[in-house]
């Protein structure tokens, strides 16, 4: 689905210069942007903001992406609570952008894994059951 780039032409980690526009802005300041997923083509991305604290504030998703998702789950923001549900729709895409454009050791000292404890069978199982909870 992606074309590969050159990995340093990518920037996965954002720091938000502007005021967020994002739901919970106004609660928790978003002060960090990551994009985990990205198509070279049609500039598609799963955003995740954090705060001044790096603690999760919540998602966005592009356009394109929302119109992929089942009907329960259309819509553009998603807060902290629903990462699973962003990450077990996406892992595919998210993984592979991970691998292709993201270094070991950035990827290892942002996370505090490395990619493949990350992207994992066992993690993506964890991922799936905690979409089944969440949506019960």
């Amino acid at each position: 689905m992606s074309k590969k780039t050159n990995p340093a032409l990518i920037k996965w980690l954002h720091k938000l210069v502007k005021k967020s526009r994002t739901p919970w802005a106004n609660d928790s300041p978003d002060a960090l942007r990551i994009c985990w997923f990205f198509d070279d083509e049609t500039k598609q991305a799963i955003y995740e903001y954090r705060n001044d604290k790096a603690g999760t504030s919540g998602f966005a998703i592009t356009s394109k992406l929302q119109e992929q998702l089942p009907e329960h789950m259309n819509q553009k923001y998603f807060s902290k609570d629903e990462r699973a549900l962003v990450f077990g729709y996406f892992f595919t895409e998210i993984s592979e952008f991970i691998n292709d454009h993201v270094d070991e050791s950035d990827f290892f000292n942002f996370t505090g894994v490395t990619k493949e404890t990350f992207f994992s069978t066992q993690n993506y199982e964890s991922l799936l059951l905690l979409c089944e909870q969440s949506i019960e």
